[in-house]
């Protein structure tokens, strides 16, 4: 599909629109032109410095759109916009849309003559602009195809819903068809009512001015972790939730009472005297999280199953005799996932070890730097390597574990944080593409895994080291939320930390090479369970992983 488009027009190109232009430039099997309009001058002279448009139109009229001669058109405005533009559109392409309610375009759009198909990716942010863009924004996340107005009744031409679904996959997506009137349901509850709840709560501290004063006083902020996650989208664009709530109102309403509704119920609660209600009342908040970001969000069909939460020995994994396989599990993703954070509270709740591929990785670029000199640069240090490439069997280098930990040891030195400075980190591309390096890692794998169970964690483990293993996940996350992560990480670890837009560069950069390395590249293994880290936290992760192993033991 996206091989054979020569001119694509992208009208409104904020976040989700420079998001998708630069999905198209950096495209494989994409070598056609992209056609932006944006609204304002300071828009067009974001996408003109990203490069992400051939020609950059500044609030043109959307009729004049036929002149361009477009072989597909997306539409990124606001829903209101969007209603009162289809009307106006005299194209005979494909178009479609990246509206978050259904229902009004769809009944604007039953109007016209267009082969138009609705569509709603599913990966907003509360940043807006094409500033904002998000490399990565598609993969991974859910897109929902528009097949007709009501459930049961598809009035959309076959072809045509093929084809933007076609388009939607090859930008990495996964896709769900629904009638606009299901989704508009669906959707109030399952993210419009949440966005307008997250607002509700961010007002409630207006009511109690201490609680913000004493929080501005402090030299950090008092809050925790969960109060961040539940007020980030508070921040999002106020003309968006206009239009959200003026085409989705009834459902968005219903959603709200509702919660209104449980809302007293839990204040009823809490002024009892006894609090054991508590327990129960948590527990079944805990089954409905893990249903609606376990199974029903993480899956891709796949059925793979390990074993329950536990503490016992690593024994626990194998299944059998004494002198069965033990068990492999695999957790691939990119840089910054939160794949080895993950890996290592599996491997605990399992009673087995984790085994970081990363960090032996980092080992033995620190190694060959301690034997071939740091150099100037990281590209001076990969052409020193190249000429004279050391047997990566010579180290004396060693993997033990403490209590669970993976640790390094170099001539009997214990590398510790030594191999997670930001100079390792800019060589070691160098070491994990070479051929030798790569089979003596997944050696030391190998060798592990022939004598306990093993969650390991990497890029190619299920598709490479371990392709057997039926217990295959891949974790992934948007650019912006893994550099968060890193530079936090370098922080706490008193390391000096790159600013946050560098370390978005550094991050999108390695995907780049990672996914066209000519050895172990990057992919999603077949039949893995896809897992997008970007907006839960680790224990969510956690909790989803382990619903899908419980069933088999």
């Amino acid at each position: 599909m996206i091989s054979s488009l020569k001119r694509v027009v992208i009208y409104g190109a904020g976040m989700m629109g420079a998001s998708l232009a630069h999905a198209l430039r950096h495209h494989a099997h994409f070598s056609g032109e992209i056609i932006a309009v944006v609204r304002s001058d300071r828009s067009a002279a974001a996408l003109r410095e990203k490069g992400l448009a051939d020609t950059i139109l500044v609030d043109v009229d959307p009729t004049t759109l036929a002149q361009y001669n477009p072989d597909f058109v997306v539409l990124g405005t606001p829903v209101l916009s969007l209603v009162e533009m289809l009307p106006l559109l005299r194209l005979d392409c494909p178009v479609t849309d990246m509206g978050s309610t259904r229902l009004a375009i769809e009944r604007a759009a039953r109007g016209t003559t267009l082969r138009f198909a609705g569509s709603h990716p599913m990966c907003g942010s509360e940043n807006s602009g094409p500033e904002a863009l998000v490399p990565d924004l598609f993969v991974n996340r859910l897109c929902i195809i528009i097949n007709g107005i009501e459930e049961a009744v598809v009035d959309r031409d076959a072809d045509l819903l093929d084809s933007i679904e076609t388009f939607w996959k090859e930008l990495g997506m996964h896709t769900f068809r629904l009638d606009a009137t299901t989704h508009d349901r669906i959707v109030a509850g399952l993210s419009h009512g949440p966005h307008f709840l997250s607002s509700a709560l961010a007002m409630t501290y207006l009511s109690d001015p201490l609680l913000l004063a004493k929080n501005e006083e402090s030299p950090c902020a008092i809050t925790g972790g969960g109060l961040r996650d539940m007020l980030r989208i508070a921040g999002s664009n106020p003309v968006m939730w206009r239009d959200i709530l003026a085409t989705n109102q009834r459902p968005i309403v219903d959603f709200l009472k509702s919660f209104r509704n449980e809302l007293d119920t839990l204040i009823q609660n809490a002024e009892r005297s006894d609090t054991d209600w508590v327990l129960t009342y948590q527990g079944r908040a805990h089954e409905v999280r893990d249903r609606i970001y376990g199974n029903a969000r993480m899956g891709n069909g796949s059925s793979a199953n390990l074993i329950p939460a536990t503490h016992e020995a690593s024994s626990s994994l194998v299944v059998g005799s004494e002198n069965a396989k033990p068990r492999i599990l695999s957790l691939d993703g990119p840089a910054g996932s939160g794949k080895s954070t993950v890996a290592g509270i599996i491997a605990r709740r399992l009673g087995c070890l984790h085994a970081d591929s990363g960090a032996i990785y980092r080992s033995l670029t620190y190694a060959c730097m301690q034997l071939l000199g740091e150099q100037a640069s990281p590209e001076e240090f990969g052409r020193v390597f190249l000429e004279q490439t050391p047997d990566p069997h010579g180290f004396a280098l060693r993997v033990d574990y403490d209590n669970g930990k993976q640790l390094h040891y170099l001539n009997e030195e214990e590398l510790g944080l030594k191999i997670r400075t930001p100079s390792v980190t800019a060589r070691i591309r160098y070491i994990a593409d070479h051929a030798q390096y790569r089979n003596r890692v997944n050696e030391l794998l190998r060798e592990l895994g022939a004598k306990t169970a093993l969650i390991v964690d990497g890029r190619d483990i299920g598709t490479v080291v371990f392709p057997d293993t039926p217990f295959k996940f891949y974790l992934d996350a948007a650019v912006r939320t893994r550099a968060e992560r890193r530079r936090k990480e370098l922080i706490e670890s008193g390391m000096e930390a790159p600013s946050l837009e560098e370390l978005e560069k550094q991050i999108a950069d390695r995907d780049e090479q990672d996914r066209n390395r000519k050895i172990g590249a990057l992919q999603i293994p077949p039949g893995a369970i896809l897992i997008d880290t970007s907006n839960i936290d680790r224990d969510m992760v956690v909790s989803g992983i382990l619903a899908h192993l419980q069933e088999q033991f």
